[in-house]
């Protein structure tokens, strides 16, 4: 009966995924506080390339870890696994708030505690994203990830940064503290929403032949393949602009850390506005159609953000960046979700993370010395040509991959 309601009446009366929804809110909000306490920690160094260290740190762990962590998810329970990682990351938040109180932090320090959260966020987003699946309609996914992207972005990306600089500077540990009471929440609503499973492989199974199996299905599935080439040269180039961005705001815009929080809340609000839009747009078009064009709108913000100094027009161009990433994201998320068994989709997303988060580190690398050997704004320049470029030579291959098997499984042999 449930099945004749409307999409987003379905998503309403679930009640584990509005505990999902919930537990991503209450991450969302802390991880806001810290995308820009940590910056601010390090903004005084005035090196773009230590500033850069912030996004390299986070987005390494998916270089390093992202295939075994995938491999892993297919294998433990979720529940339990996700429990696990949020608690985790609180009580090393919990320390670390502890260690700024005391005045002992330093740039390695914050770097390392970056790579520990990140460590975690590799667990996390590949296991939530696998459990996702068992709590909504498969026709819902689409539906059910534009409510997830925008509230994670609503939190994340606008409430986070709008008081994040306030409290940066009322009391530099209040960031930290709050962000490990808000793992805490989410480990909580975690172990309500999530259902045990029991669907584990043999226990001498080698780790290494679960990662292969993802890899084989990820490089039998030309749709993905494509999909994770134009993702990843897209993800590198906005990685360029957002290393250094907490620089270009203080020095180029000349807000203080609470304008920079209110910068990065202000453009968030693409983000709710593309989350909101993308379930319709993907029923719509499909992402053969919105990946390509929302490279280029991405572009376009890159450029209208990197070139004026006015916060207010650069504001509103990274909002327009941000609707178009996240309609291009929540639509390929649910593209994978639709296109590979649950049984390896833990395993086939971080094979897909593992060359678009492996990305994100390169390209902060290159923006901040791109910033470091000339100015502040070439790194937005470069970011908007690299976007221009990657769908000219790309995108063509990836609608003809997408049109001809669209979210169709292919088979890997055990």
């Amino acid at each position: 009966m449930n099945d004749e309601l409307p999409g987003r009446s379905r998503l309403r009366s679930n009640r584990r995924f509005a505990q999902v929804w919930a537990a991503t809110a209450a991450s969302g909000i802390g991880d806001g506080l810290v995308f820009v306490a940590f910056p601010l920690l390090l903004v005084s160094t005035g090196d773009p390339l230590v500033t850069a260290g912030v996004l390299i740190a986070g987005r390494l762990p998916w270089l390093l870890l992202g295939l075994p962590a995938g491999a892993i998810v297919d294998r433990r329970d979720h529940r339990s696994l996700l429990t696990l990682v949020e608690l985790g990351r609180a009580a090393l938040l919990l320390g670390f708030a502890v260690v700024v109180v005391l005045g002992f932090h330093s740039v390695p320090m914050v770097l390392g505690t970056v790579f520990l959260i990140g460590v975690g966020e590799t667990f996390f987003l590949s296991g939530s994203q696998a459990a996702l699946p068992s709590l909504v309609p498969r026709q819902d996914l689409a539906q059910a990830n534009g409510s997830l992207f925008a509230v994670q972005t609503a939190t994340e990306n606008l409430i986070g940064p709008a008081i994040a600089g306030l409290l940066f500077a009322i009391a530099v540990a209040v960031p930290f503290f709050v962000d490990a009471a808000s793992f805490t929440l989410s480990a909580v609503l975690v172990m309500l929403a999530i259902p045990t499973t029991t669907r584990l492989p043999p226990p001498r199974r080698p780790l290494r032949r679960d990662i292969k199996e993802g890899l084989t299905y990820f490089r039998g599935h030309p749709a993905l393949r494509s999909t994770a080439a134009l993702i990843a040269m897209l993800a590198f180039c906005q990685a360029m602009v957002f290393g250094v961005v907490v620089l270009f705001a203080t020095d180029v815009l000349g807000l203080s850390s609470v304008g920079f929080g209110l910068l990065v809340a202000g453009a968030a609000m693409g983000n709710v506005i593309g989350g909101a839009l993308a379930g319709r747009l993907d029923g719509r078009f499909g992402p053969a159609r919105l990946v390509p064009v929302t490279a280029v709108v991405a572009a376009i913000g890159y450029l209208a953000a990197g070139l004026t100094s006015n916060p207010f027009v650069s504001g509103a161009a990274f909002a327009v960046e941000a609707v178009a990433v996240a309609i291009c994201s929540v639509s390929t998320i649910a593209f994978r979700q639709r296109a590979v068994p649950m049984e390896l989709l833990g395993r086939v997303t971080n094979v897909y993370r593992f060359f678009i988060d492996g990305a994100a580190p390169v390209g902060a690398l290159v923006g901040g010395v791109l910033a470091a050997a000339t100015n502040l704004r070439v790194p937005f320049v470069a970011a908007a040509v690299g976007d221009l470029l990657v769908v000219a030579l790309l995108g063509p291959g990836l609608v003809r991959a997408l049109s001809d098997g669209h979210a169709r499984p292919v088979r890997v042999s055990a």
